[in-house]
């Protein structure tokens, strides 16, 4: 049986059709505050549909919209995957956090 991740209290301005597992708009991360932020332009600035902006710690996300448009299972990977990304800068695992294959 599987259980749904309720963030609920935790959470305010989630996109809420965008997935089950509410991806949240902060979290801790070994004491440390991080931001979620969506975004409509990521695509088109940065080609990518997430990236960790370490020294502002802050993930920021691409929002669903008419270009692009993806699976609630495909963002909540990209989430999982900034998510690691920042685990690694953390622990100032500077050989292992640019690595895409392993994150």
């Amino acid at each position: 049986m599987a259980m749904e991740l309720d963030l609920s209290k935790f959470v305010d301005d989630v996109p809420k059709t965008y997935t089950k597992f509410r991806i949240p708009s902060a979290f801790y991360l070994f004491g440390q505050r991080y931001e979620v932020k969506w975004r409509d332009d990521l695509c088109d600035k940065e080609e990518a549909v997430g990236q960790s902006i370490y020294r502002e710690q802050r993930i920021d996300l691409q929002k669903n919209n008419v270009i692009v448009t993806r699976k609630p299972s495909q963002i909540e990977n990209t989430f999982l995957h900034e998510l690691i990304h920042c685990i690694f800068w953390e622990l100032r695992e500077d050989e292992l956090r640019p690595n895409e294959k392993l994150v």
